[in-house]
């Protein structure tokens, strides 16, 4: 109950990620998570999901990882780096 009254209200809390997913403003897929704000909230709700048996089951580890991943590679910002895509790294 804590984790969904956290925020409430506001931009980012659990009653919001839910009436974006209700309305169907974000998908219900993993790669979606790994947009949302705020993203322990967002991993939260993730998991919750899982064990519902809404989403498919997943490594939690593989989720922070690609969930760090894209955030990091959007701030990579010179194409001659040399670093993969994410294609490559999951």
């Amino acid at each position: 109950m804590t984790w969904l009254y956290t925020r409430k209200g506001r931009t980012g809390s659990a009653g919001d990620l839910l009436r974006r997913l209700g309305r169907g403003d974000s998908e219900l897929t993993h790669e979606a998570f790994h947009t949302l704000q705020p993203w322990r909230a967002a991993s939260h709700l993730r998991e919750l999901l899982m064990n519902c048996g809404i989403l498919p089951v997943i490594d939690k580890q593989i989720c922070l990882f690609e969930r760090w991943l894209v955030d990091h590679l959007a701030d990579i910002t010179d194409p001659e780096s040399g670093l993969p895509d994410a294609t490559a790294a999951t």
